[in-house]
């Protein structure tokens, strides 16, 4: 069995060289009723309700996609990846777009280069479930936020279908999924609370295999649970159902540092 340090190491080099910018840009989809398009758009509602004015931290910003989304509305905002590439794409774009208030940033998420109390607003999106020490990650989070401020983490539960699937597919970067009750766990040994929790993914939505799960990896449950009713996606009525959430996959932790 790997360590956490030789699953980052061989996830970092990954996301290095298998990874293109393409993959993980929230552009890349065309279809602007697709599942994951739509997902994106919660996500940057999510940012919007909380960004007005604020100094804020992407943590796995790629090539700085969400920053962009945002950067008129907030104070200013930095960006950290651990790869070359997606620093390079970001520090690209904000150059073509002559933005003054974003900087990238090549750093490690467990460690990084950042006094105490530097940000208002602190988010990760698509990247906790990549690196196998959470439990660092939420230490660091609390130590750069500033007393009140707000962190919004998305975090793969390992109770759902989506860890069986990620287990089948050994060539992407090795997921760390974990439970719903070890997330709760370390937040209660930070100094932050829980104010919000929200789930979506209640079946995995993008792969073929493992054969066994095939009935429910089927094309047609995206373009049924990405249905929208009454402004949200099934999927996300379906993902918080009490029964379900519990085996949904990706969950948003909101959570306030104490003051």
């Amino acid at each position: 069995m790997l360590t956490p340090e030789e699953i980052n190491k061989s996830n970092q080099e990954k996301f290095q060289h298998k990874y293109t910018v393409e993959n993980v840009s929230i552009k890349t989809a065309v279809d602007h009723n697709d599942y994951f398009y739509k997902l994106v758009k919660v996500r940057i509602t999510y940012l919007k309700e909380y960004c007005l004015g604020k100094k804020v931290l992407d943590i796995g910003c790629g090539s700085g996609d969400y920053l962009f989304e945002i950067k008129g509305m907030i104070a200013d905002g930095c960006g950290i990846d651990y790869t070359d590439k997606a620093i390079e794409a970001a520090c690209s774009k904000k150059g073509l777009n002559l933005v003054e208030n974003l900087k990238f940033i090549k750093a490690d998420a467990q460690k990084m280069p950042f006094e105490d109390g530097s940000f208002d607003l602190v988010y990760s999106f698509s990247t906790l479930s990549s690196i196998p020490d959470l439990g660092r990650i939420i230490k660091e989070v609390e130590r750069v936020l500033k007393p009140e401020g707000l962190a919004i983490l998305e975090i793969g539960n390992r109770l759902s279908l989506n860890t069986f699937v990620c287990d089948a597919h050994p060539e992407l970067a090795k997921q760390t999924h974990v439970r719903i009750s070890d997330m709760r766990k370390m937040l209660d040994l930070s100094r932050m609370s829980l104010v919000d929790q929200r789930a979506f993914g209640i079946l995995p939505f993008w792969a073929d295999k493992p054969a066994w799960l095939k009935p429910l990896l089927h094309e047609r449950w995206k373009k049924i649970f990405q249905i929208e009713l009454k402004g949200k996606m099934l999927d996300e009525w379906v993902s918080n159902f009490f029964l379900f959430k519990p085996f949904a996959y990706r969950h948003f932790l909101f959570v306030r540092k104490q003051s």
